[in-house]
């Protein structure tokens, strides 16, 4: 699984019902060196025994009178984003490692939520049996890079997620569960999302509303960029226009000025775990941080249940918390390891947690991404970035303080796609289809390279012809093989079949009886 090493905390700690940055809302405290001391809750409301005040707070190690700027040899630690935020900024510690359980340290002063976990019924999913109901096509697989076995196996092999990974001629499918790789720790946050249940009337999202589930993603191969990166990109592919449910694009409910051409329900990406990634912002159109609701790895569970998704970067800066972290990063100077797909066709890549790195020295658009020397073509990465939390956060009413300067951390795509997702393979409507048997998300017949989870089969392969030609031994005929599973497997033609059942090899298997 994704690992990760040494964390950030961020500084704001709750004394007496304040947010205080160590010492009080508007200081700091740091050290002779003009470092910043460790986070500590001094009822007092002095700065630890060292440690002196400085008014101006600076969430990071180093003080904002010393404020590096980027270089060759800058360290995580060192290279402040917006002047505040280090490159391995992250969430609060899960409470199970010692930490303050929910992501932004702002919400220490939010109270925990006294309703129970949702308990929704849920019944139990045959996987290989979904897997294997998707029909196969006559296609011819691509061959682009990210369709080997070994790449596939590669990114998604280790989570148990992922059922079925492949390409046919235009996309690439991946078949999950939407299960998590680490935690989660949804019990930790303080104000998850509520709904309601038969056994509790009313609830909240916690560790007993996760229930099984399956989703198939198709990620286009060949993708149309946009011209611009903008929050107006994609609009006039949503078929109901600004709001908030399905076919709906992401607008502020206040302020219409304020609106993202992104999904107000659903996801923008898949990350390589087979977890939904769903954009920063929450169905309001603002920072679903501030909102107390989701958990160390910037996740939580939907009023509908099913598996965790996340609205932000699953980076955590301890190992393994989260889907990846520093123990990730192959060198300072490669480029971030990837961590997921967007749904509009471009890789997500994780934060650059060195200045060194990869890329780091071209600018990430609005929409979150760029393109460079070394990787092809364009491509998202996660960031740290700054908010404020302000009322219009339910949050507030639970003792959130309105005002406060946070780190937040993007999930890869930002502010838009700059893929054009009416230009996809079946256009806008197959973009948002719900379909999990679309012709688009068929395998290829005759397909060489793909991943299976074990136990699982991929209509269409060689793998399946194999399983095909065991249940043979156990079937009262030939006969009834032909008529029930070889007309069900849907491959490339009789022609084929028959070759292949009657080759020598098989005729002694094909002529068993029972």
């Amino acid at each position: 699984m994704f690992k990760s090493g040494a964390f950030f905390l961020l500084l704001a700690v709750a004394v007496r019902g304040e947010v205080n940055y160590c010492c009080s809302t508007t200081e700091a405290c740091y050290d002779s060196d003009g470092k910043a001391c460790p986070s500590a809750l001094n009822g007092d409301g002095k700065c630890p025994p060292g440690c002196a005040i400085n008014a101006d707070y600076s969430d990071t190690t180093e003080s904002p009178t010393s404020q590096p700027t980027a270089s060759p040899t800058a360290t995580p630690s060192e290279y402040l984003v917006d002047g505040k935020w280090s490159l391995d900024a992250s969430c609060q510690l899960p409470y199970s490692y010692g930490g303050g359980g929910d992501c932004l340290s702002a919400c220490d002063t939010v109270a925990l939520s006294s309703k129970p976990g949702c308990e929704l019924s849920a019944e139990d999913i045959d996987y290989a049996a979904w897997v294997d109901s998707i029909d196969s096509k006559t296609c011819t697989q691509s061959t682009d890079s990210r369709c080997t076995t070994e790449a596939l196996t590669a990114l998604v092999g280790e989570y148990g997620a992922v059922k079925a990974a492949f390409c046919n001629d235009e996309y690439l499918v991946i078949m999950t569960t939407k299960g998590t790789s680490n935690g989660p720790y949804l019990d930790d946050a303080k104000t998850p999302p509520s709904g309601t249940d038969d056994v509790n009337g009313e609830c909240v999202t916690r560790s007993t509303t996760v229930t099984p589930t399956s989703e198939t993603y198709k990620i286009p191969l060949y993708p149309t960029t946009l011209s611009t990166a903008s929050v107006d990109n994609n609009k006039e592919a949503y078929e109901n226009g600004a709001g908030d449910g399905d076919g709906y694009y992401l607008v502020q409910v206040n302020d219409s000025s304020i609106s993202y051409g992104l999904p107000s329900a659903g996801p923008v990406g898949v990350a390589i775990s087979g977890q939904e990634i769903y954009p920063i912002y929450n169905n309001r159109a603002t920072q679903t941080l501030q909102d107390c609701e989701v958990d160390a790895c910037n996740e939580h569970v939907g009023q509908g249940g099913g598996q965790p998704h996340f609205h932000g970067d699953p980076f955590s800066s301890t190992d393994g918390v989260c889907l990846y972290g520093p123990a990730n990063y192959t060198s300072e100077t490669d480029h971030p390891p990837m961590i997921g797909w967007s749904l509009d066709g471009f890789n997500i890549y994780g934060r650059h947690l060195y200045t060194t790195s990869l890329g780091f020295a071209t600018a990430l658009d609005t929409c979150g991404g760029h393109e460079h020397d070394g990787i092809d073509g364009y491509h998202y990465h996660a960031q740290v970035i700054t908010a404020v939390t302000d009322a219009l956060s339910p949050a507030v009413k639970e003792g959130l303080v309105v005002g406060i300067e946070y780190a937040t951390f993007t999930p890869g795509v930002h502010d838009c796609w700059k893929g054009n997702i009416s230009a996809v393979p079946g256009g806008s409507t197959e973009f948002f289809t719900k379909d999990k048997q679309s012709d688009y998300a068929k395998p290829c017949d005759g397909m060489t390279e793909y991943y299976a989870a074990e136990g699982i089969t991929i209509r269409g392969t060689t793998a399946n012809v194999d399983a095909l030609l065991s249940k043979a031994a156990k079937a009262s005929s030939v006969d009834a093989l032909l008529s029930e599973e070889l007309a069900h497997a849907k491959l490339t033609g009789w022609d084929k079949l028959e070759t292949l059942l009657s080759s020598t090899a098989n005729a002694d298997l094909l002529n068993a009886e029972i």
